[in-house]
């Protein structure tokens, strides 16, 4: 396995979480929620909440602290040997908390579109 703190990792957070963002707003649609201020707001919130963890905190089990991050890898998981994967940039870190409210205005302006972001299961 290769490792790269490349800025790639920066733009990848953008799309992941944009891709989140619309999960989201999927769900709460599906869930009744049909008001689009109200689902932004819930969405850009819980974006944002869950970005300060990932991008600052650390949570605590068996004794030891642990930092959330993520990662992007070239190649699905079973095969990260030969991949390569993105680690947060020295230069921009994670940004997710930085990015929430753009990816809720995101999946609200492209909630008619699905497949915006290409995804796959393979």
């Amino acid at each position: 396995m290769k490792t790269s703190r490349d800025e790639v990792h920066d733009s990848l957070v953008a799309t992941y979480q944009s891709l989140e963002a619309s999960i989201l707003n999927r769900v709460l649609l599906e869930n009744g929620i049909s008001d689009e201020a109200k689902r932004r707001g819930i969405v850009a919130t819980f974006m944002f909440e869950q970005g300060v963890v990932l991008d600052q905190c650390w949570f605590k089990e068996k004794e030891q602290r642990w930092y959330p991050g993520v990662f992007f890898a070239t190649k699905p998981h079973a095969n990260l040997n030969s991949a390569t994967v993105y680690l947060p940039s020295e230069q921009y870190g994670m940004n997710f908390h930085e990015y929430a409210h753009g990816a809720a205005d995101w999946a609200i302006e492209n909630e008619a579109n699905p497949a915006a972001i290409d995804v796959g299961n393979d």
